[in-house]
């Protein structure tokens, strides 16, 4: 499982970064996303260098094209395409998450997983197992 964090600048707000958080499984992949805009599917694939993906929310009709590269510092840079042709800058950083998934168990409730109200209650199972642990080295990369 790789986690996603980002953002991306819309071009009618330039000096506004939109946040994003979410998961996915694999370099060929399917996942959930979710920003200010609500809740969103991804597909799409990674390589070493490139990552795409589509971004279609819940709420609405239209896919959102992202387009990715590799840059130096380990980040990826973007772009992302709207079907109106609206257009905009992104970045993104993935994590691979080495969880032993093996006696987690995963109980649907309900029609379809709601990232926000239902990604809590995953983490807490999970780190009440210790199938996931903090990691101290990544801690202080963000709060030093």
């Amino acid at each position: 499982m790789y986690s996603i964090y980002g953002g991306f600048i819309e071009d009618l707000t330039p000096n506004q970064i939109k946040l994003f958080g979410g998961f996915f499984f694999g370099s060929t992949f399917d996942g959930s996303i979710v920003d200010l805009y609500g809740d969103a599917t991804i597909r799409g694939t990674m390589t070493k260098h490139d990552l795409k993906f589509d971004k279609k929310y819940l709420n609405r009709e239209d896919t959102i094209k992202y387009h990715f590269k590799m840059s130096p510092h380990g980040i990826w840079v973007g772009e992302y395409v709207m079907g109106s042709g609206t257009a905009g800058r992104a970045f993104a950083k993935t994590n691979l998450t080495n969880l032993n998934w093996k006696g987690v168990e995963m109980l649907v409730r309900e029609q379809s997983f709601n990232l926000l109200r239902d990604s809590e209650n995953l983490v807490e199972k999970l780190l009440c197992k210790g199938l996931l642990k903090p990691v101290e080295e990544h801690l202080k990369l963000f709060f030093s």
